[in-house]
């Protein structure tokens, strides 16, 4: 959520701003009401928060103009005007809020909180468009098959697609939107968040494509059972693709990881909770046990894709209804162990370190059905070994499996 924030005593805007910053939100700010309105005109706000008296325009004619502009945005007044006809010039001037300083923070939170919630109540929570739902509380993307959660950039992004359906938005509109006029980030972001949604959408099975308007922008469309077919299996082929030359890579002697230490714990802890609502929307039970506390050194990022690999296949091959469980501790001599189990309907009871290898598949119609391809449990064992560690796989009993990873 964005805000701005128009305050002429430098000293308290860093410290009002440093404590927004804290609490999630987004904040520009600027010392004086004729920035304040530029800014307003330049960029759209969920809500601003203006000081009265400031230089070269006070806060109730900057207020005023943006009122006259047709601009709706909630504003909250902060200002040492205590009188009642003060307050009442100002909710006058068109202001939704009024706080007289001194003020507690966790009172202007409240009012924040207060103003954005009044003004979300008349637009509906949840957008929908073809098969695709896109819940503005918890940025979470669905639809009746899987579900998964955007990041806020990403959210803001679809947000503005799906409210507009069919129609072109700029990539200058996406920028001025949610990086801000005067970013100094380049374009080409643009097309890079783009893609990411482009793949999580193919991720949920949305019906739903973004199209490029070249030179222009992009805009949402709906999409067709034969359209989403063949962007199904171009998926899974660019997802092939990507994972060999991954492997074709790791295969070169002189291939070396960037290695530097990192929390495990916080890594698999993130991978993890990643899956939780695909979990609820699949009606399966996932538990995470994460030991506090350990590091590692090594290459996060492969670490990361190894984890996700993992729970990944786990959320694919547990049986209707299963449990998935996801933990990560400490063994012998201080090395780091973990472990991914998921219950199946049946399996062979013991070792089952031939899944490791490239291309094998224990059930080829199973696996074209999820959407595997017999590759991503090599890429793990390379990943693994990589870091100069072990990874196995075993049936203790006929109904789960389970896939553990020792580092040093």
């Amino acid at each position: 959520m964005r805000l701005l924030l128009a305050e002429d005593e430098k000293e308290m805007s860093r410290a009002v701003t440093a404590v927004l910053v804290a609490n999630g939100y987004e904040v520009d700010a600027v010392y004086d009401g004729e920035q304040a309105l530029e800014k307003a005109r330049q960029n759209a706000y969920d809500a601003m928060i203006f000081d009265i008296m400031m230089p070269n325009m006070d806060g109730m004619t900057a207020l005023r103009e943006i009122r006259s502009a047709g601009d709706v945005t909630p504003v909250i007044f902060l200002t040492a005007k205590s009188e009642l006809d003060d307050r009442v010039e100002g909710l006058d001037a068109g202001a939704d809020d009024y706080l007289t300083k001194p003020f507690a923070m966790k009172e202007l939170l409240a009012r924040i909180r207060s103003i954005t919630r009044r003004q979300g109540e008349v637009t509906d929570n949840t957008l929908e468009f073809s098969n695709l739902k896109l819940d503005r509380a918890t940025f979470i993307m669905s639809t009746e098959t899987d579900s998964i959660r955007l990041a806020n950039k990403e959210f803001q992004m679809l947000e503005m697609l799906l409210q507009n359906p069919g129609q072109i938005i700029s990539t200058e509109q996406f920028m001025d939107k949610i990086w801000g006029y005067d970013t100094e980030t380049e374009l080409n972001v643009v097309w890079v968040y783009i893609s990411y949604l482009r793949k999580k959408l193919s991720k949920v099975n949305a019906k739903v494509v973004i199209k490029a308007a070249r030179g222009v922008g992009y805009l949402v469309e709906g999409d067709n059972e034969w359209l989403q077919s063949i962007r199904n299996q171009i998926s899974r082929l660019s997802s092939l693709t990507e994972k060999l030359v991954f492997l074709s890579r790791m295969d070169e002697e002189n291939t070396k990881l960037e290695m530097q230490e990192f929390s495990l714990s916080k890594t698999v802890t993130e991978v993890a909770e990643s899956f939780l609502p695909v979990a609820r929307a699949r009606e399966k039970e996932l538990d995470i046990f994460v030991e506090e506390g350990i590091s590692f050194v090594g290459n996060e990022g492969t670490v990361s894709q190894c984890v996700s690999l993992l729970v990944d296949n786990a959320m694919k091959y547990s049986n209707d209804g299963g449990k998935i469980r996801v933990s990560l501790k400490r063994s012998a001599k201080n090395k780091k162990e973990i472990l991914v189990f998921n219950t199946v309907d049946e399996i062979e009871v013991g070792n089952h370190d031939v899944l490791f290898e490239r291309f094998y598949r224990s059930d080829a119609s199973r696996s074209t059905k999820t959407g595997g391809h017999g590759i991503g449990l090599s890429v793990v064992k390379a990943i693994v070994t990589a870091h100069r560690g072990k990874v196995t796989a075993e049936s203790k009993d006929s109904t789960s499996i389970e896939f553990r990873i020792i580092l040093p």
